[in-house]
């Protein structure tokens, strides 16, 4: 009897599941592999059986690829050749926005080797896969049997999520997203600050050479009591907002023109004969770069490599086009951050983080000669095991002041990253200072209201696998349930306002599941919040999330349940600070407690308000301390 080879259908794309037929796969005989929820859902819903390729990967798998990737961030400064697309001593290629090159390395690897070790268990001789896949399955059947038919059509569409834009806003309860090009986002953004920004004087006037504290990618909304602090004290404030402008909405207009701030953009600072010169080093730089790149292909081959299979091949043509689309962007950044320091004279720097285009480059510019604060602007509880995700937050490798929430951060930056006392300080959370102004809270409707909060599920370090996502939407089923049975009892649900494809996939979720229950996004958390009398916070992150504290500070009892296999002893665990369960535990007692039980709901909220004691220097006064530190400088 002969033998039939082993086939694996390795799909791609939901589009590719679309089109896909159970009668293909039974003809075949063929096992079937998705490689992300979407597609996974779509064969689901078509009734074609498959495995979920993501499973084949070890805990170490992860923790390794992660480490690779964050190994990548700076990857031309291991070839010379690199140096010749320096411009005012800045590499062009080091200003792309470093999450996002995260994102992208790490959705490849992860699928990589997710193959990789299907391959080495199943042994099979054939493979039946997209043009991109093929692509990217080549260097790990080399040497081996295996035939691979590109007979699925889609495109692996990579440049998708960086050049597009999402506007969001509400009608009514109904979230609404809109997706726009990066180039029109830019137009509508230039126009609009061009126009507020002349009507209402805000644009920064060179030829006043007052000292100023800059302030790169805020919120001014976000900060008000920040801003007051310092305009009180006489300082003069500048925003530069790539991204999101500082003009966003009409709160942040008038707290900027009340406290006498200005803005500063890349069109309206450069001069037109500046914005031609731009255009001329793009051409060289593009050049350049496309030389280079076709002339160091074994270079990048051996170094973009994991267990020595090359994945170069499949993020090449990608990653290229990435860079030469924000090659102008890029330039004039650069052009722009070295003419703001000529111009300008600046007393001090705040940033948010390091990793963002806007801020590199001015980082990069200043190189530590005026004084910088780098703000920790989310929750952060590093335990030991998770010690490496730590490289998101900047500290590593930033030089200059650190400004801190609480003892237990500084404590870790100094023990575990050997970061100076003295560039150390425990300032406090400027941003939640406005929570502990009681009077700001609206009064609570009548009815009972249950508050469901989520992370954004992002793929830094792969929460974003598919089975994550099953075991999210077996949870919120279980949620609405268990609420829809108790009489009175209301649900909301509150997103993070994070812009990503997960992010979206989760609010079509319950959108699908409670077509009835209000989605929130953008709206501000701590209204929202105010008005609940039970917050359930879904733990998926390695980190705990910034809107539990936030709950905590406005003295709501918090269900929080973990997802994650393990409890982990963050310090509200070891306040007791919430009712901490599991995704599997029952919720029908843990919600009526909260509701019901009054003595119950009041200890937690003792604990609660201990714990943000603890967690939370200065609270309600970090603006002013902040404030001093700056006007320190």
């Amino acid at each position: 009897m002969v033998k039939l080879e082993k086939t694996l259908i390795f799909v791609d794309t939901d589009s590719d599941a679309y089109d896909f037929s159970a009668s293909r796969i039974e003809s075949s005989k063929s096992t079937v592999f998705s490689f992300n929820i979407r597609t996974h859902k779509l064969l689901e819903e078509k009734g074609i059986e498959h495995e979920i390729g993501e499973v084949y990967l070890s805990e170490e798998d992860h923790y390794n690829v992660f480490d690779k990737t964050v190994s990548y961030w700076e990857w031309f400064k291991n070839n010379p050749a690199f140096q010749e697309l320096e411009l005012e001593n800045i590499n062009l290629l080091s200003v792309l926005d470093t999450s996002e090159l995260h994102q992208l390395l790490i959705s490849e690897l992860y699928i990589f080797l997710a193959m990789k070790r299907i391959i080495e268990k199943t042994k099979p001789g054939k493979i039946i896969t997209s043009n991109h896949f093929s692509i990217l399955l080549k260097p790990l059947i080399v040497k081996s049997n295996i035939r691979i038919e590109t007979s699925l059509g889609s495109n692996h569409e990579f440049l998708v999520s960086w050049n597009k834009f999402l506007i969001r806003f509400n009608i009514g309860k109904i979230p609404i997203s809109i997706s726009i090009s990066r180039s029109s986002y830019d137009k509508i953004r230039n126009f609009l600050e061009s126009i507020i920004g002349k009507m209402l004087g805000l644009w920064v006037n060179i030829k006043n050479r007052k000292k100023m504290v800059l302030f790169i990618e805020f919120g001014p909304s976000q900060y008000s009591e920040l801003i007051h602090n310092l305009a009180k004290n006489g300082s003069n404030l500048l925003f530069v907002n790539r991204r999101r402008p500082a003009i966003w909405n009409l709160k942040s207009i008038r707290l900027l023109r009340k406290n006498r701030c200005k803005i500063a953009s890349p069109p309206q600072f450069l001069s037109y004969k500046e914005k031609k010169q731009a255009e001329i080093l793009l051409l060289n730089f593009s050049q350049k770069l496309e030389k280079i790149w076709n002339a160091e292909v074994q270079f990048l081959s051996n170094l973009f490599s994991i267990e020595n299979f090359t994945f170069w091949p499949s993020i090449s043509e990608a990653l290229l086009q990435i860079y030469k689309s924000r090659m102008l962007e890029h330039v004039l950044l650069v052009k722009f951050s070295k003419k703001l320091f000529e111009k300008i004279d600046f007393s001090s720097i705040v940033s948010l983080n390091t990793m963002g285009e806007t801020e590199k480059t001015i980082l990069n510019t200043n190189k530590n000669k005026i004084s910088t604060v780098l703000l920790e602007h989310g929750a952060s509880d590093y335990l030991e095991e998770f010690s490496r995700y730590d490289v998101t937050s900047g500290y590593r490798n930033f030089e200059d002041k650190i400004a801190v929430w609480n003892e237990y951060q500084k404590k870790y930056l100094m023990e575990y990253r050997k970061i100076p006392e003295k560039r150390i300080f425990v300032t406090g959370s400027p941003r939640h200072d406005d929570f502990f102004n009681k009077e700001t809270l609206e009064k609570k409707p009548s009815e009972k209201i249950v508050l469901i909060v989520l992370p954004a599920i992002a793929e830094m370090n792969f929460l974003s696998d598919t089975q994550t996502f099953i075991r999210l939407e077996k949870l919120l089923k279980k949620i609405f349930v268990t609420v829809k049975n108790m009489h009175g009892i209301n649900l909301v649900v509150k997103l993070h306002p994070a812009t990503n494809s997960y992010n979206e996939y989760t609010k079509k979720l319950i959108q699908k599941l409670e077509p009835e229950v209000p989605i929130y996004q953008i709206e501000p958390i701590k209204k929202i919040i105010g008005l609940c009398d039970v917050m359930i916070n879904i733990h998926i992150e390695l980190m705990p999330s910034t809107v539990l504290l936030e709950g905590l500070i406005l003295k709501k009892p918090i269900i929080n349940i973990t997802m994650l296999d393990k409890f982990l002893e963050f310090q509200y665990i070891k306040d007791n600070a919430v009712l901490s369960i599991s995704d599997q535990s029952d919720l029908i007692k843990p919600i009526n407690d909260l509701l019901y039980d009054k003595e119950f709901s009041e200890k937690l909220i003792h604990n609660g308000q201990t714990h943000v004691e603890k967690f939370l220097a200065n609270p309600g006064n970090a603006s002013k301390s902040l404030a001093d530190l700056l006007n320190s400088f």
